[in-house]
């Protein structure tokens, strides 16, 4: 049944959209898939993508105390200004959808439980792979996570390891 299957097909259409560097470390089973997660996700929804740059980057540079819900709707309402398809959605679809960005957020372990900015360090080889995707967006897709940006000045692939 469709409630089922959703979860696996949205995960595997998601994961569509990452290259084979990207397959091969997620079957790595090395520590940072969930980076490689967040990176699809953000690859595959422009939202998802713009509310991590515009608003969870910025909290998790300034340590901000939490990302709210009223961090969420301000942002939805500057977005739909712009985006006529994000007008008139119902409190309840907005809702849904603030709930699955945070909750993913979470699952990549940029904000706890209580919404917090968590500090994370992603892996070198992780790095690389986000640094060459291809943005969809206009804009580099590290930009799409929360962390300090000295975490991307990677060294040359013959230097990391050494």
């Amino acid at each position: 049944p469709r409630s089922t299957l959703f979860p696996y097909t949205t995960l595997f259409r998601s994961q569509l959209m990452l290259g084979r560097p990207a397959w091969q470390y997620l079957a790595s089973g090395l520590q940072g898939a969930e980076f490689l997660m967040w990176l699809s996700l953000c690859l595959r929804s422009r939202l998802t993508a713009d509310f991590a740059r515009e608003v969870l980057r910025d909290h998790a540079l300034i340590q901000a105390s939490a990302t709210t819900d009223q961090d969420f709707l301000e942002f939805w309402k500057q977005k739909a200004l712009w985006h006529p398809h994000l007008q008139g959605r119902s409190d309840k679809s907005i809702n849904k959808v603030r709930q699955f960005v945070f909750t993913q957020a979470r699952k990549a372990g940029f904000l706890d439980r209580h919404n917090v900015p968590q500090e994370v360090f992603i892996p070198t080889q992780v790095a690389q792979i986000i640094v060459a995707a291809k943005s969809r967006w206009g804009w580099p897709m590290r930009e799409a996570f929360p962390v300090p940006p000295q975490q991307f000045e990677l060294l040359p692939d013959d230097q990391v390891g050494a």
